[in-house]
């Protein structure tokens, strides 16, 4: 199994974390597609999810732990968000409550994820992702990046737009993106911003990795599938 360790406590003495924010320069919904709206309801729910995402720019953390071949990414605990209706939603769309696992020898991304009251492990490949290079450079904090793109792993039609940094060789990055030549410090994807804030590198700390029902995994097709279903069947009733 290539998963078969993700329950034990790694006690590799030297790992990196990384603090990651996010802000969407653009609004995430475009303004046109709101003025054009001809739903007052839907109109005013398109607003609120705009500035939900706006309200919580640069405040919600991001964390990416990582050795040489594993990392982990997930969102920082954030007390009683059920009564911040704008939290819930800026957390929402940037899938805050996702936990993503990836390892790199094996090649292998498990995202944990809950849905229809349940959690699903969606297992893909880090080879889905198709890099395309270039030779642009800007320096986010004290390294020095290089800008590459790729299709979103979610929608096909979505580019996404990485920065990364070959000083720090591990391939990892926010949301589950990785295989460059070094981390990602900076990645849009859908009009959203996720910048590095905070790197601090070989740290001695134990790896500690937590994933339930690691041998239990769909892909993202099965999961859109039974999603649909579910839909389908709500309609019905």
């Amino acid at each position: 199994m290539i998963l078969t360790n993700l329950h034990s406590i790694f006690c590799q003495k030297k790992i990196n974390k990384v603090e990651y924010v996010y802000n969407s320069k653009s609004s995430f919904i475009s303004n046109e597609k709101i003025k054009d709206e001809k739903d007052t309801s839907l109109k005013k729910s398109l607003e609120v999810l705009n500035s939900s995402l706006k309200s919580y720019e640069n405040k919600i953390i991001f964390n990416l732990i990582f050795n040489n071949h594993e990392s982990i990414y997930s969102m920082n605990k954030i007390l009683n968000i059920d009564f911040d209706r704008q939290l819930i939603y800026a957390i929402a769309l940037t899938k805050g409550k996702d936990i993503i696992y990836s390892n790199l020898k094996s090649r292998t991304i498990l995202r944990k994820v809950s849905t229809l009251g349940e959690e699903f492990n969606i297992k893909s490949s880090m080879d889905s992702i198709k890099w395309e290079l270039t030779q642009e450079q800007k320096k986010i904090g004290e390294f020095i990046c290089y800008k590459a793109y790729a299709n979103s792993t979610f929608k096909n039609k979505i580019k996404i737009e990485a920065w990364y940094s070959p000083v720090i060789q591990q391939s990892f990055g926010p949301k589950g993106y990785g295989g460059l030549p070094g981390l990602i410090l900076e990645l849009t994807e859908n009009r959203i911003t996720y910048i590095a804030t905070n790197v601090k590198l070989n740290i001695n700390e134990p790896f500690v990795l937590d994933f339930k029902d690691i041998d239990k995994y769909i892909s993202q097709k099965e999961l859109d599938s039974i999603i649909s279903t579910s839909v389908k069947r709500n309609r019905l009733n």
